[in-house]
């Protein structure tokens, strides 16, 4: 649960909405205004501290998800929080720092710490539809990770997310949850993964989340639940994975090759050069373990590779997926049956 998100020193035409018990509350700032308390420009015998914090973390922007050298006035207050002080400035959620935009208050870019060398690859699990995921890839060589979203945490799900695409699409407001600015346990430690592997609600919701927070990572999305007529991804151009199948109740009474096409049809125009549809013919909603630990950390690898529009890496990755199931694979250059 966050708390004092925004300093009281606040200008009373704004707010902070703080989730609670009871609902959000609206808390009214101070009516005294903003001192201009901005630090003054950073002293030479700061400049090494400063070195160190930029070789350790990056200053990314959550709009457009771009890294940037912060100002000398956000080293500030960041070196006063990792030294153990406070800062009207900054929320911390798990490891990752979001730096509140002066003007309005609401989260406007993040301090990530710089991934170590490692030939390992973290993987974060959305429990949230997937909740046998961190079992199933444990014989894995990944480092794996998990989140899910419930009631105490920092966000719920957002209302008729299972029924509309509307919150999808929404301009993000201040006072519409914290699910629009990626304060919550699933996007801090997502920011820290190399990509995403979700399923049912996961990929219908959370990811998506996830993504519009500015958190934008590739994904491996069981179930293919972010693939809705309408609905924005908003996550970069990263590479998707989207693994249906042929048994699953999401299909509906559809046919085989309306599913599928419905399904490719809905992803967005600008993201179908990086995203792979693999369909399994009699994969049903849940997959069994055994079928899992096959496929999982096969789409992994082809997810992370990036290459959908690389005709002898889409031929590789066939080759191996063919061994779970029958089905049919699309990218933006190809269909493959298997």
């Amino acid at each position: 649960m966050l708390k004092n998100i925004v300093s009281p020193k606040r200008a009373m035409s704004r707010f902070v909405m703080c989730p609670s018990g009871r609902g959000d509350l609206r808390i009214p700032l101070d009516e005294g205004g903003v001192k201009n308390t901005w630090p003054a420009l950073v002293k030479v015998a700061d400049i090494l501290v400063y070195r160190g914090i930029q070789d350790n973390y990056a200053f990314q922007l959550l709009d457009g998800g771009t890294v940037v050298d912060p100002k000398s006035y956000q080293l500030t207050e960041f070196q006063k929080v990792l030294h153990g002080g406070q800062s009207n400035d900054i929320a911390k959620v798990d490891a990752v720092y979001y730096w509140l935009s002066r003007q309005s208050g609401i989260p406007s870019a993040i301090w990530l710490p710089k991934p170590k060398p490692t030939s390992r690859i973290t993987v974060l699990v959305l429990l949230d539809g997937f909740r046998d995921g961190p079992y199933i890839l444990r014989n894995t060589q990944m480092i794996i990770k998990q989140a899910e979203i419930v009631r105490p945490l920092s966000y719920t799900y957002p209302p008729d997310w299972n029924s509309s695409i509307v919150w999808s699409n929404k301009t993000p407001t201040h006072n519409n949850d914290l699910f629009a600015f990626g304060m919550n346990t699933a996007s801090s430690a997502a920011h820290s993964s190399d990509c995403i592997v979700c399923g049912s609600r996961g990929g219908q919701a959370t990811l998506v989340g996830i993504w519009r927070s500015g958190c934008h990572k590739p994904a491996i999305v069981i179930n293919a639940g972010c693939s809705r007529l309408g609905l924005r991804w908003d996550n970069g151009k990263q590479p998707v994975v989207l693994i249906a199948g042929g048994r699953d109740f999401f299909k509906g009474h559809r046919t085989d090759d309306e599913y599928f096409n419905d399904l490719w049809d809905a992803v967005p125009s600008e993201n179908k050069d990086t995203t792979a549809l693999v369909c399994f013919n009699h994969m049903p909603h849940k997959m069994s373990s055994s079928f899992a630990e096959y496929v999982v950390p096969v789409c992994v690898e082809f997810c992370l590779s990036g290459k959908m529009l690389d005709d002898a890496k889409v031929a590789e990755f066939a080759s191996k997926i063919k061994g779970a199931d029958t089905g049919k694979l699309k990218t933006n250059h190809q269909d493959v049956h298997f």
